[in-house]
């Protein structure tokens, strides 16, 4: 299943907190995506948003890997998790009773 991660800093961090780890984040990223857990990855700076798609088989799986992130083992970043599912709206266009 494909799960979208949102990570952004949690209140009160500041720049500086996060570079010591920076390193080590990428390393972490780096192993995940070499490995086909993350498929995407987006960095917006304003407001600053990391954006994971990750291939797992459930959100466990998923949090797992996310724990391994020396930034959010830190608590520098907070995560949200969303599930991507299948654009079911499609059956409308066979839908009789939308027609």
């Amino acid at each position: 299943m494909k799960i979208l991660a949102t990570l952004t800093p949690a209140a009160g961090r500041t720049p500086a907190d996060f570079g010591p780890h920076i390193v080590a984040e990428e390393k972490a990223v780096w192993s995940a995506y070499k490995a086909g857990i993350i498929r995407e990855l987006y960095f917006q700076p304003e407001p600053l948003t990391v954006t994971l798609v990750f291939e797992a088989e459930d959100y466990a799986a998923v949090q797992t890997t996310l724990a391994t992130f020396p930034m959010i083992a830190a608590g520098l970043l907070d995560t949200c998790l969303v599930t991507l599912g299948p654009w079911t709206m499609f059956e409308a266009l066979f839908d009789g009773a939308h027609r």
